[in-house]
């Protein structure tokens, strides 16, 4: 017989009150195993180059018990993989570290699904990654395999590990008074691939509270950008964030204090759009409130236009396109998001499709691309400035 609390969570879920994981697939990021030629294609490199890091590191790999001994690498072992790649000189460091906002004021644009696979792309590349869930729905928190809706009591009545949890989110590095009493990095952070891979900063519900307190704070919109600042200068003995070359907040679609602090705080703006009328048409706004934004706060955050859900053949496709161009030029990027049936297939099973077995190599490699595509940008930026 089920314990009071997994009953009630069932009945709610028969009466249509919550959906649990009773419902979903969660799987264990810690159990899925890939080929070496998988591998190399997540890292962009040749079979051989992986077997030599694979050496030089030291790395215990598992081996397939039946059949042909081939090796099973962990997720954690790709991003080991990838640390080296950084650690060996491989990968060309950035001149400073980068913050990121993934925004746009419309739903159903992949939004988290691109903030979610950038940073898993921006780890796979070798860069120290930070993922802040800064949407109080919980959904980059939940492409993880972490649960915004359930405690730790639920879920480990659900068989399910407490580590899960989400317990603490980005305010709880703030002090503002009783409610936010400046919790040590350490313990809010999440890792769901291991040390070297992205590191996630979850959101669940309670989130709500952070823009009340925001509300009520001096400097209002400012306070992510100095916690940054002070915090990648060593300034604040909770909060570290001076190792991560990139920090990525994923935002609500909405207004929210804690969406414009973000932005206030950012080096660039990845904005999605898909290629339908009204999702372009938004968009156009956004030169108009980038103008605003630098006249309220002497800076602007730098565009960068991702097409999304893109269908190449179709006419409509090909003018909305031209009309993101006209508005956009160069700040659209050369990768287009193709729709596919990958991401539902992908989410279905509770993976990112970055990480997803079942993904196209094609589709996977779009994300990859877009993360290069990115770099690159930045660093022709960065070195003009």
């Amino acid at each position: 017989m089920d314990s009071p609390v997994l009953e009630s969570r069932k009945q709610q879920s028969i009466t249509g009150t919550i959906m649990t994981d009773l419902e979903f697939v969660v799987p264990d990021f810690s159990t899925v195993r890939y080929p070496v030629n998988v591998v190399a294609d997540m890292l962009n490199v040749s079979v051989p180059s992986i077997k030599k890091y694979e050496k030089d590191m030291g790395l215990e790999v598992e081996r397939q018990s039946t059949g042909v001994q081939s090796r099973r690498y962990s997720l954690e072992n790709i991003f080991d993989i990838a640390a080296h790649r950084r650690t060996s000189g491989l990968i060309k460091p950035l001149n400073r570290p980068i913050t990121l906002t993934v925004h746009v004021k419309k739903g159903g644009v992949a939004k988290t699904t691109l903030a979610v696979n950038l940073a898993i792309q921006l780890s796979l590349a070798g860069y120290k990654t930070l993922l802040v869930d800064n949407d109080p729905q919980g959904d980059a928190t939940s492409m993880l395999s972490f649960d915004p809706d359930l405690s730790v009591a639920e879920l480990e009545e659900m068989g399910h590990p407490a580590s899960r949890a989400v317990e603490l989110h980005f305010g709880h590095l703030f002090k503002f008074g009783g409610a936010f009493s400046g919790h040590d990095l350490k313990d809010v952070i999440k890792k769901p691939f291991g040390e070297n891979g992205l590191h996630l900063i979850p959101a669940d519900e309670s989130l709500d509270d952070l823009n009340v307190a925001l509300t009520n704070a001096n400097n209002s919109d400012f306070r992510f950008g100095l916690l940054i600042e002070q915090s990648r200068k060593g300034k604040l003995k909770n909060c570290d964030l001076s190792g991560y070359d990139f920090i990525i907040f994923d935002c609500p679609p909405s207004s929210t204090v804690a969406a414009r602090n973000a932005l206030v705080a950012c080096d660039y703006i990845v904005t999605p759009v898909r290629m339908d009328r009204l999702s372009v048409k938004g968009l156009s706004r956004l030169t108009q409130s980038l103008s605003v934004f630098e006249e309220d706060y002497n800076r602007a955050p730098t565009p960068i236009v991702v097409p999304t859900m893109f269908q190449k053949n179709r006419p409509r496709t090909q003018r909305n396109l031209a009309m993101l161009m006209q508005h956009f030029n160069t700040r659209v990027t050369d990768v287009r998001l193709h729709h596919s049936e990958d991401y539902p297939k992908a989410m279905d099973e509770g993976y990112p499709v970055s990480i997803w077995k079942g993904a196209s190599p094609a589709i996977r490699n779009e994300f990859r691309d877009l993360a290069t595509e990115i770099i690159q940008r930045i660093i022709a930026d960065v070195g003009e400035r």
